[in-house]
């Protein structure tokens, strides 16, 4: 299960990387946004997919024995995607709630992740 839960992590981080430069900052560009707007949502963009990326292949490498999460560091992993999925929810529901029929796959793929890093811990 782990090695799902990291492999899933790892494939939304990218996703994530990939659907934000080629859809959001292409609109950003097309509308004519400010050089400060494209970037910094350029930026806030990748920061939140490598980050996914590294939770993801640090639970991989922690699955295939690379590593050994031990104590606190075992809850590392799911604290992480538990940050990120509630300040998205909040977000959501509290100032943008047309975003939340657009992100219902992306709510299910968290929502699988944190059950399997929860069934490991």
């Amino acid at each position: 299960m782990e090695i799902l839960a990291g492999l899933l992590t790892l494939f939304i981080g990218i996703a994530h990387s990939i659907y934000g430069e080629k859809v959001q900052i292409k609109e950003l560009l097309q509308q004519n946004n400010s050089e400060l707007v494209i970037g910094s949502t350029r930026i806030m963009i990748h920061q939140g997919g490598l980050l996914l990326v590294l939770v993801g292949v640090l639970q991989c490498m922690s699955a295939i024995g690379v590593v050994e999460l031990v104590g606190i560091a075992k809850f590392f992993p799911m604290a992480i995607i538990l940050n990120s999925f509630i300040v998205f929810l909040i977000i959501t529901i509290g100032k943008h709630r047309v975003i939340l029929k657009e992100t219902i796959p992306q709510i299910g793929v968290f929502l699988l992740i944190l059950f399997l890093q929860y069934m490991v811990i």
